[in-house]
Parts: structure tokens; sequence; C-alpha cells
């Protein structure tokens, strides 16, 4: 019997990083945007992806400037899509 292919259950949206920019303080509770002050970069290995379920998923990936090694990923999940790009497309 062959084997079946895995289904893509996820699609990474096509968005430029200066909307990543200004969408991340909208979709992270403010108080930990205080990062991007102190000199914490937007890496490109950010994004949005779609589910297949309609949801989004976005991850913000944030490296600071003088250590290469410290990072923070911050992650949210089950954004309604509809109302994301509705407000902000």
């Amino acid at each position: 019997m062959a084997r079946r292919k895995k289904l893509r259950t996820n699609y990474k949206l096509p968005l430029e990083m200066d909307l990543l920019t200004r969408l991340a303080p909208l979709l992270v509770h403010p108080g930990l945007m205080t990062m991007v002050g102190d000199g914490y970069q937007l890496r490109p290995s950010s994004g949005i992806w779609r589910k297949l379920d309609g949801t989004l998923t976005a991850r913000f990936v944030y490296r600071a400037p003088d250590h290469h090694r410290d990072s923070l990923v911050l992650s949210v999940r089950n954004i309604d899509g509809g109302l994301l790009i509705r407000d902000h497309g």
C-alpha cells in the first residue's frame, strides 16, 4: 500500500516586514513590547501563518542587537483571520 502524502496544515502569508512591525504591538501585550525600545529587532523568520481551520498564528522573533544569541519568540495563536485582514489588510 502506498503512503499518503501529508496534507499541508498551514501557509505563511506573504507580508512585508514593515507590516509585521506594525502588527506586533496590536497582537502582543504592550508590556512585552518594551524590548523594542531596548534595541531588539524583528527578524525575517517572523511571520503570520493561515491554518486550515481559517485561524491565523503569528510568530514574532526578536533578537538583541549586541548579543546575537539572545532572542525572544512571541507566538499568538487562533487569531480571527477575517478580523485581522478587515482592520489592517
